[in-house]
């Protein structure tokens, strides 16, 4: 069975379905639930982003996005955070498949770092909307989250080359910025949120 419509979200995506059979409609329709993120309108809207705006307190924030979880990926992001200054909040948010089974896990590698300003939990169990809604700052490896972070006009750090290659056309547009290694990252980060061009 196939549709007669399919719904997408802008150009990129209707365009990639330019060769659909004939009969078949493409339809631009945005995205309807993110746009109601974006307005916060909504009272169960306003609620969660409120409680991220209570758990950041008035300072700088990020948050960092896993498309999976190896060890290798959490010590770049951990990596990334050190990096950056101290006064730093950071909610660092495992991908649905795993957050189950490895939140645990995460959590006490965290703790094992001695950092004080990263949120596991939070930025995990908050909607990923309130989040981007209401941080300064999205870093992720390769997550299609750079997509949502756009559109909430967030500035996103990409910090994985197979990122880099997903997202190169956005990254050589000035959209999204590259950084190669925790080094780097302090000032991709810096300059992302300096020249954002993307206010919600």
């Amino acid at each position: 069975t196939m549709p007669e419509i399919y719904w997408v979200w802008g150009r990129r995506a209707a365009a990639l379905h330019s060769g659909s059979p004939k009969g078949f409609t493409v339809l631009e329709g945005g995205n309807l639930w993110m746009n109601m993120w974006r307005e916060g309108n909504a009272d169960f809207v306003h609620g969660a982003r409120e409680a991220v705006r209570k758990e950041i307190a008035g300072r700088r924030s990020a948050l960092i996005t896993l498309a999976g979880l190896t060890r290798s990926f959490l010590g770049r992001a951990l990596e990334s955070i050190r990096a950056m200054p101290a006064d730093w909040l950071w909610f660092l948010r495992l991908h649905p498949g795993v957050a189950r089974q490895d939140k645990a896990g995460v959590v006490a590698e965290v703790e094992k770092t001695g950092l004080k300003n990263v949120r596991v939990e939070q930025g995990t169990d908050f909607p990923l909307y309130a989040l981007l809604a209401e941080v300064d700052l999205h870093v992720t490896f390769d997550s299609t989250c750079a997509y949502e972070g756009l559109a909430f006009g967030k500035p996103t750090v990409i910090i994985d080359p197979s990122g880099r290659k997903n997202y190169q056309e956005l990254i050589d547009r000035g959209d999204m910025w590259y950084s190669a290694d925790s080094q780097e990252f302090k000032k991709a980060a810096e300059l992302a949120t300096k020249t954002n061009r993307h206010k919600a």
